[in-house]
């Protein structure tokens, strides 16, 4: 296979991985505001399924288990993020000095329905950027290689 083909494949991962998680991250995100009766009477449309959350719940856990199997246990096999990435993903990750304690908590949150608060979404926020980043730069590669 050539160096632009595990490229792509490795592109196209991770543009499956960033979309069904900031999908996921969205739908925490709508679940924050509508826990406020003032935004359920600002927005009386935003509405989120048991559909919606559930696959959001197990994908977002699955992605976070993933992660701090990464961070903690030098894990370097993911169904989210490309082996061509890995090291480098996690790197970024460790410049996150509270990623490491917060992680647990918000597995927790996720997994058992509780409700995310403000200082949980900012740690998805953190990690939508680094996987955005790592996106871009991919892209970036891929498109050098291409020519």
């Amino acid at each position: 296979m050539s160096d632009v083909s595990i490229l792509s494949n490795q592109y196209n991962q991770l543009v499956a991985t960033s979309d069904k998680v900031n999908n996921s991250v969205i739908t925490f995100k709508k679940e924050h505001l509508l826990a406020d009766e003032s935004n359920r009477r600002k927005y009386p449309k935003l509405a989120v399924s048991a559909e919606e959350h559930a696959e959001a719940k197990k994908t977002l856990t699955a992605f976070l288990d993933n992660i701090k199997k990464i961070m903690d246990e030098n894990e370097l096999k993911s169904d989210f993020i490309p082996s061509l990435i890995i090291l480098d993903y996690k790197d970024r990750l460790s410049k996150y000095h509270d990623l490491n304690s917060a992680l647990p908590n918000l597995i927790n949150q996720v997994s058992n329905d509780k409700p995310i608060q403000s200082k949980d979404l900012i740690i998805l926020d953190d990690l939508l950027t680094v996987l955005d980043s790592e996106r871009s730069s991919l892209f970036r590669k891929l498109r050098k290689g291409r020519g």
